[in-house]
């Protein structure tokens, strides 16, 4: 029920208290946990599943991870290529990559957002609210969608069945 939060450590300087008065036992966790994550110098790898409140993770090369399922929100974003097992959020799904971007199905309460500077490839997709923008070619199971789903491919744009309750 906690947060999974993965940044650059720069973030948690500010957090550690007043200059002069710095240190773990002066830590603030909320300065952390009020923003974004600042991408790490590098990349992430998670080698099993997530189950969480919250996730939140930002990598300035690579990310890689399994399942992940939040009771809350999953936001995710890499500088290169993002892979992901199944999402499922309890609100919204967003996951953002400069390169390539794979993921398992996504479920989410209310919103899957992804967006990919590369090739998007994803399973079903289900949520009330979906938006899909890809710079390349994409590829997607089935997309269950309550309200509206919004899609923009700069290539080839490949879906299984797709079942729309309000706006296409």
């Amino acid at each position: 029920t906690g947060n999974v939060y993965i940044g650059d450590d720069c973030m948690f300087g500010a957090a550690a208290g007043a200059p002069g008065n710095a240190g773990e036992d002066n830590f603030d966790v909320s300065q952390v946990l009020a923003g974004a994550p600042v991408p790490t110098g590098g990349s992430i790898t998670i080698n099993g599943p997530v189950a969480t409140g919250s996730f939140r993770a930002a990598a300035g090369t690579d990310l890689t991870a399994g399942a992940i399922n939040a009771d809350a929100a999953i936001a995710i974003r890499a500088g290169g290529v993002l892979t992901t097992g199944d999402l499922v959020a309890g609100t919204i799904v967003t996951a953002q990559s400069g390169g390539n971007l794979q993921v398992g199905n996504a479920t989410a309460g209310t919103s899957i957002d992804l967006n990919s500077g590369g090739n998007l490839v994803a399973g079903f997709l289900d949520a009330p609210l979906v938006g899909l923008t890809v710079a390349g070619d994409f590829t997607t199971g089935d997309l269950f969608v309550d309200n509206s789903l919004s899609l923009t491919a700069g290539g080839d744009l490949t879906a299984g069945n797709i079942f729309a309750g309000g706006d296409l």
